[in-house]
C-alpha cells in the first residue's frame, strides 16, 4: 500500500526555509475510514521500499 500511488496524496509545505513533502494516504477496513500521514506515513514509505526492494513511484521526498 505504502509503495503505490493509490489512496495517497501529498502536499508540499515549507518551514524556516526548507520545503518538504507530507504524505496522506486513507485507508479503509471494517467500514471504518483512517488517514495515515506525516512522519508516520514517511516511515512506512521507506519500510515498504525496503521490504520490497523499490522505490515508490511517486517522489518520496524534496531534497
Amino acid at each position: 500500500m505504502f509503495i503505490k500511488d493509490e489512496n495517497r496524496r501529498a502536499e508540499e509545505r515549507e518551514w524556516m526555509g526548507n520545503k518538504y513533502l507530507i504524505h496522506f494516504f486513507d485507508y479503509e477496513t471494517n467500514n471504518k475510514k483512517y488517514m495515515i500521514w506525516g512522519l508516520t506515513a514517511g516511515i512506512l514509505i521507506r519500510a515498504a521500499s525496503i521490504v520490497y526492494e523499490r522505490p515508490p513511484p511517486f517522489v518520496p521526498f524534496i531534497t
